[in-house]
Order: structure tokens, then C-alpha cells, then sequence
């Protein structure tokens, strides 16, 4: 139910209004053993933020992509 290993390689905190309101204010992470990208809900603290878990996401391998791993996570036609 974790969604695999707990390495993560890349983040992005979404704060916009391009994606359905579920995902603002959360953060985005490639979970390079689960093969997913996590997806953690964050409320504001004092001066930063706290983040908990949010809903899994699809397991993207073995299928449609077998190899397919998570290596950076961006919102953009491109990434920078």
C-alpha cells in the first residue's frame, strides 16, 4: 500500500490552477522503486509547511512502460 521502495528523485510543489483542485498545494515526487509518482499533501506550518501522505497513484510499471522510472518531476511544456 506504501507503493514500494522510499527513494524519491526529483519534487515539485503545486500551487497553481492548471490541474484539478485536488492537486494544489501538494507535492510531487518520482518514486524511483514504486515505479509512481507520489503525491504528499502539504499545510502551511508557522513559516514552512508539513506534508502526509496522499492518494496512491497507479503503479506506472510493468505496464504500459516496463522500464519506466521516475527521475524528475515538472509542470511545463518542457522541462527547464
Amino acid at each position: 500500500s506504501l507503493g514500494g521502495g522510499h527513494a524519491h528523485c526529483g519534487a515539485m510543489i503545486y500551487l497553481g490552477d492548471t490541474f484539478p483542485a485536488e492537486f494544489r498545494n501538494t507535492i510531487m515526487m518520482g518514486n524511483i522503486h514504486g515505479n509512481r509518482i507520489n503525491r504528499d499533501i502539504l499545510k502551511r506550518n508557522k513559516s514552512g509547511y508539513v506534508a502526509s501522505h496522499g492518494p496512491a497513484t497507479p503503479r506506472l510499471s510493468p505496464s504500459p512502460w516496463p522500464r519506466f522510472t521516475p527521475r524528475r518531476v515538472w509542470c511545463s511544456p518542457r522541462p527547464h
